[in-house]
């Protein structure tokens, strides 16, 4: 004997065949009939409903994009106004939020400041020696980008052309500086893609942001580095007392320009043929 819940269950089943029969039957029936929807009998009838109901997805499915670009477009106008980048800051609230400048900011923008005049003051002043400037300098640069890079994972990004081409840079200045075919490698690299760099990625510098302030150093400091080399050479000569030291305590000189070692790159090598370099 079949159980109560069973007995209902199938009740149930054959109660809601009758009503999608009956339904059917119904909608048959308007169609045999022409009847419409824009009345209001029509809206009443289970046609009716049924094309009201699909009339109401249809505006849901042409809504919700609209709606959707609507809150994109809002993110990112909240995301260029207020600086954060998932775009949930209001900007009603951001205005109200107070402006307070952290001493990290306050290094990097004097930092920033007094490194673009003593970069202008070497290269004006003493274009021979801005190799040695850029030798003192740019380690300090690479190692915190190194730190701070590996600290936020981007790590990767210290692959970069702009990083080969600044350790093409040392190479020039410590392993050979006498060599007119790497310092054309060398000029290649700083002056073309280096420097195009700065527009296609927007390089901007802002002197309380040290990262930005280092991207644009790692960008120009090549392109003036091998400016002042072709056009003013690479005095060595204060460091010749340093290669005579070391060469007598050590018993070699230090490599390249720091041993005092004289560059005998000119403009008369320079324009030489490539093969006889």
């Amino acid at each position: 004997m079949a159980s109560p819940i069973a007995a209902a269950a199938a009740t149930a089943a054959v109660t809601g065949l009758v009503r999608r029969m009956r339904r059917r039957d119904a909608l048959s029936d308007d169609d045999e009939n022409g009847a419409t929807t824009s009345s209001d009998e029509g809206v009443g009838s289970p046609r009716g409903h049924v094309v009201a109901h699909h009339a109401r997805g249809v505006g849901q499915f042409f809504k919700r994009p609209v709606e959707n670009v609507g809150r994109a477009a809002k993110r990112r106008l909240r995301a260029r106004v207020t600086g954060d980048p998932t775009g949930e800051t209001r900007v009603r609230e951001y205005v109200k939020l107070p402006r307070t400048i952290q001493l990290i900011d306050k290094l990097s923008f004097t930092g920033g400041v007094l490194g673009l005049m003593l970069t202008q003051h070497v290269a004006t002043t003493r274009p021979g020696l801005f190799w040695l400037y850029y030798l003192v300098v740019a380690p300090f640069v690479f190692a915190n980008r190194v730190a701070t890079y590996t600290a936020m994972k981007y790590h990767y990004f210290l692959i970069d052309f702009c990083y080969y081409a600044n350790a093409v840079c040392f190479a020039q200045i410590l392993v050979n500086p006498g060599s007119a075919r790497l310092f054309r490698t060398t000029f290649a690299y700083a002056t073309g893609p280096i420097l195009w760099a700065i527009p296609l990625w927007r390089n901007s510098l802002v002197f309380h942001s040290h990262d930005k302030v280092q991207s644009v150093f790692i960008h120009t400091a090549p392109a003036i580095l091998t400016y002042c080399a072709r056009w003013y050479g690479q005095d060595a000569s204060p460091l010749v007392a340093i290669g005579a030291w070391s060469e007598r305590v050590l018993g070699t000189r230090l490599p390249g320009l720091l041993g005092g070692n004289a560059n005998r790159l000119r403009g008369a090598e320079l324009s030489a043929p490539m093969a006889s370099t």
